[in-house]
């Protein structure tokens, strides 16, 4: 972006440019379970809506400029429903078997 000045306030002149959304689902699930349970503790039954998510990560951005839409976490199960919406919304799904210490 480049940014110009005119009088004394600047403008911002928009080029074209690419977009790269990566999300790491991993942390993204268990961020939004922390502090929301009693006494502020991890609330397992809390569950993020994909579409919701998207549609605000992808606000006011060209969906021709969008060239990668990635996500990423760890199985299992690979089945579950939350990778089948995230390829509904046309993004790549990257997943990795947890290890002994349940980190990817």
């Amino acid at each position: 972006m480049k940014r110009t000045s005119i009088g004394n306030s600047p403008k911002v002149l928009r080029s074209a440019c690419e977009i790269h959304i990566v999300v790491d689902n991993s942390n993204l699930f268990i961020g939004s379970q922390n502090g929301q349970g009693i006494n502020r503790q991890q609330d397992t039954s809390v569950r993020i809506n994909v579409g919701n998510l998207i549609a605000i990560i992808e606000q006011n951005k060209n969906s021709k400029d969008i060239k990668t839409r990635l996500v990423g976490g760890s199985t299992p199960p690979r089945t579950s429903r939350i990778w089948n919406e995230w390829e509904k919304c046309n993004y790549t799904c990257l997943l990795g078997d947890r290890s002994i210490l349940n980190k990817v």
